[in-house]
């Protein structure tokens, strides 16, 4: 297997995700040990686990995940990540892409990826509730019923991976057949690209939409949707698909150069932190989601999960003040007030600075408007 494919992010991540995820625990000498012989053995690109002197489990585990996760997966995928073993009850289906079953002893939400169903509630304009949510609901219901209610779990990536709200993102198999892409495919959901493309399934997803489109099933038959509301699917599509080339991007960017602290998937965040309190000048990935008013400046969020955010900072007194300020709104802000201009927008962007500490959160001081870009320094 090809170990370098491991250095996607710091190897100072690695021990604390597998501790947490796998359940081990060492100390820190000895982790800082093993991160060693791990980073020499990358370095020497080594065939194996076995190379590596007094390698734990805990790497071990690790790298014979990694050594899958970036070839093939047992479903048949191109490139995906941790997969869970064993099979999971199904203990309640929320809607269409979201599903609670039991992990390790505590109940957990699992949000699907690459799949939006419609809402049964909602309060954003852009997701209204219909009445075909409930069909949907119900059909997913009967999907896994079918099969039983046991389910298998598999991330895009090589470490448990949750959103804002702390929902674990997985793809679901049931009875060996993967539910997000059955979910597409036959016409209750959009390939939902929002958040970048499906690393392993992004052609089986296109696939899928495409045969529901040719077959008018679901979402894309009017009569679906006859006297109820409905989303402006095909516009929605365009704005994901900006976002999710942009994306796209940053996760080339961060392959090339692992320096760069990539916000979007949250695992970068505690070396944000860890930059920041060394006031390290480092390039970021993130998404705008929010601009306001503080103290003398104004606060710019780059926003990545629920109480974690990177802020960037612009004084008042800073002659480029304005024009940062209107660029950041005008070409990166997307709000539900401003719609359907908002739809269109360019979400992420790069931004180089140096990061400093300001109420415990990363931050990082904005004096030109060439610190921000939508491509790589």
């Amino acid at each position: 297997m090809n170990i370098q494919l491991v250095a996607i992010y710091p190897l100072s991540h690695w021990a604390k995700v597998l501790r947490r995820n796998l359940g081990y625990c060492h100390d820190k000498k000895r982790d800082a040990d093993y991160l060693y012989n791990l980073q020499t053995a990358m370095n020497k690109n080594v065939e194996s686990a076995d190379a590596i002197p007094d390698t734990p489990l805990i790497y071990q585990c690790y790298l014979s995940i990694s050594s899958n996760a970036f070839v093939a997966n047992k479903w048949g995928g191109e490139t995906m990540g941790l997969t869970l073993d064993g099979t999971y009850d199904v203990i309640n289906v929320i809607d269409g892409d979201t599903i609670k079953t039991n992990l390790n002893g505590q109940d957990v939400n699992l949000r699907l990826p690459c799949i939006d169903t419609e809402e049964t509630s909602s309060s954003s304009p852009l997701k209204p509730v219909t009445r075909f949510a409930i069909e949907t609901t119900q059909w997913t219901k009967n999907w896994l019923a079918a099969r039983n209610n046991k389910i298998e779990l598999e991330y895009e990536t090589d470490y448990v991976i949750t959103g804002f709200y702390d929902r674990h993102l997985t793809y679901v198999y049931a009875a060996g057949e993967n539910y997000n892409l059955a979910c597409v495919r036959q016409g209750y959901s959009p390939y939902f690209q929002k958040y970048g493309y499906s690393r392993g399934y992004h052609e089986a997803f296109l696939e899928a939409e495409q045969q529901a489109m040719s077959d008018n099933l679901g979402i894309w038959n009017d009569t679906s949707h006859a006297g109820d509301t409905v989303r402006p699917y095909h516009l929605l599509k365009m704005w994901w698909d900006v976002r999710a080339r942009q994306i796209e991007l940053g996760r080339e960017e961060k392959r090339r150069n692992n320096q760069l602290l990539y916000l979007p998937d949250g695992l970068d965040y505690d070396n944000a932190v860890l930059a920041a309190t060394n006031r390290e000048e480092r390039q970021v990935f993130g998404e705008v989601k929010r601009v306001r008013i503080a103290g003398p400046g104004t606060l710019i969020e780059l926003s990545i999960k629920l109480r974690k955010q990177l802020s960037l900072y612009v004084y008042n007194d800073n002659p480029q003040h304005d024009r940062i300020i209107n660029y950041l709104t005008t070409r990166h802000l997307s709000l539900d007030t401003d719609l359907p201009n908002s739809l269109l927008k360019q979400n992420f962007v790069f931004v180089k600075g140096l990061l400093q500490i300001y109420h415990g959160k990363p931050e990082i001081i904005i004096n030109d408007l060439a610190q921000i870009k939508e491509e790589p320094f």
